[in-house]
């Protein structure tokens, strides 16, 4: 926890702020543009990575199925 006013890091459990006496209130430090954008540019969770790797996959699937069907039609005619 930290200090509203001065910015000090609070003991557990305190109630003023031993640097300035400000009453302390719990403040968390908030997260910045930055690092939320930064994970984002980096993959972030990688669900979307992991659809087009399933999106992909399936299409290979289906190619080589299509093409195989072909071949075996023509081989057994």
């Amino acid at each position: 926890m930290y200090c509203k006013k001065c910015g000090a890091e609070q003991k557990p459990g305190a109630k003023f702020c031993l640097k300035c006496g400000t009453k302390v209130q719990p403040y968390v430090v908030p997260r910045t543009e930055t690092t939320e954008t930064h994970a984002k540019s980096t993959g972030g969770s990688g669900k979307g990575f992991r659809i087009a790797v399933m999106i992909l996959l399936t299409l290979i699937i289906m190619a080589v199925a299509f093409f195989c069907g072909g071949i075996f039609r023509k081989t057994h005619r």
